[in-house]
C-alpha cells in the first residue's frame, strides 16, 4: 500500500534485523539493518531510525570482525546522535562507550581511554546516575591502563568499580568476579603478591557458586 520505502519502514526492518540478531545470524540482521539505513537516510539525519540503523550496523560489523567499517559506523551514528541532541545524555555516553570498546578491540588503548573518559564525565553530570554504566567506564578506564602498563592508575579505576558493583548490586555476580581478577593481575604487576592472592581467590569462589 505505501512501498518498503515509507518513512514508517526503518523500524519494521530494524526489528527484524533485531531477531536475526538474537539467533546469531549476523549476516542476516546485517542486510536488514542496512535497509534500514538506506530507507531512513532518504529523510534525512533526523530520521529517529537512522542513528540506531547505523549503531546497529557498526555492532554487527564488529562482531564480523569489520572494525574499519564498524568505526565509521559508530562514528555516524555518534555525530547524528550529537547533532540532534540538546544536551549531553546517557545515550551520547553510551555512544562513547561503544566507540571505546572497538578501539580497545584494536589496541588502540589511548583513543579507547578518551572515549571511555568523555562517557564518564557524561554520566557523572547527569541527574540520574546509572550506577551501572559508571561501573563499567570505571572498569574499561582501568582496562586501558592496565595495557599501557600503567598500573597505579589501573588499580584506581579497577577498585572505583568495583566498589560501585559491590554496593549496588552484591558480590555474588559474575562481573565482579571478572573485576578481582584483572584487579588482582594489577597488584601482581606491582608487586602486591598478597593482595593479588586475595582478588584471585575471591574471584575463584564466585565463579564456583
Amino acid at each position: 500500500l505505501f512501498g518498503e520505502n515509507y518513512s514508517d519502514s526503518p523500524r519494521f526492518y530494524l526489528s527484524i534485523g533485531d531477531i536475526y540478531e538474537r539467533k546469531g545470524k549476523n549476516e542476516e540482521a546485517l542486510v536488514y539493518y542496512e535497509k534500514a539505513r538506506d530507507i531512513s537516510s532518504l529523510y534525512g539525519p533526523s530520521h529517529p531510525s537512522l542513528r540506531t540503523a547505523w549503531e546497529s550496523i557498526g555492532r554487527i560489523q564488529t562482531s564480523l570482525g569489520l572494525f574499519d567499517e564498524a568505526y565509521e559506523s559508530l562514528t555516524k551514528s555518534h555525530e547524528i546522535l550529537v547533532g540532534v541532541s540538546r544536551e549531553k545524555s546517557l545515550d551520547i555516553a553510551k555512544s562513547h562507550l561503544n566507540i571505546g570498546k572497538l578501539l580497545k578491540i584494536q589496541g588502540k588503548y589511548n583513543e579507547a581511554l578518551e572515549h571511555f573518559t568523555q562517557a564518564l564525565e557524561i554520566a557523572q553530570a547527569i541527574e540520574q546516575l546509572d550506577s551501572h554504566f559508571l561501573s563499567i567506564c570505571y572498569k574499561e578506564i582501568g582496562d586501558c591502563y592496565l595495557f599501557l602498563r600503567k598500573y597505579d592508575s589501573s588499580k584506581d579505576n579497577y577498585e572505583k568499580s568495583l566498589k560501585i558493583m559491590i554496593e549496588h548490586f552484591g558480590e555474588d555476580r559474575s562481573e565482579v568476579g571478572a573485576l578481582m581478577t584483572s584487579l588482582g593481575s594489577v597488584e601482581r604487576e606491582l608487586g602486591h603478591y598478597g593482595n593479588a592472592m586475595e582478588n584471585f581467590q575471591a574471584a575463584l569462589k564466585i565463579m564456583k557458586n
